[in-house]
């Protein structure tokens, strides 16, 4: 690109995309949630999250976490793992022996990481 002659809209446009830029991401840092990490040692826990009651309780094939779970998504860390989604709850198909979970809240977008272990 030759040099050019800086002008003045050239730099009005600068100006401003500088302007969008630092209002994007001061919003972006204002509005972060930070992931709430849970841990689950037991056959079964109960845990709170975003003003929400959750209970985890083991079953034969892996875990049935109940709830109000109409404004969430759950989204598995491993593969090897299934989520049926059932009336009022999730089912976890898994045989790990250590599983990692992320409830979302669609409403916030507040993150909570759950680790599962037998």
């Amino acid at each position: 690109m030759a040099a050019e002659k800086l002008t003045k809209g050239r730099l009005v446009q600068i100006i401003i995309m500088l302007l969008i830029l630092v209002v994007a991401f001061t919003w972006r840092t204002l509005t972060h949630s930070d992931i709430t990490f849970r841990e689950c040692n037991t056959n079964a826990c109960t845990f709170s999250f975003d003003s929400n009651h959750f209970s985890i309780t083991e079953i034969d094939d892996g875990y049935l976490l109940s709830g109000n779970i109409t404004n969430y998504e759950l989204v598995l860390l491993h593969e090897s793992s299934r989520v049926v989604k059932q009336k009022g709850s999730w089912k976890i198909e898994t045989n790990e022996t250590q599983l990692n979970i992320l409830l979302t809240s669609k409403e916030s977008n507040d993150n909570a990481k759950i680790t599962l272990i037998r």
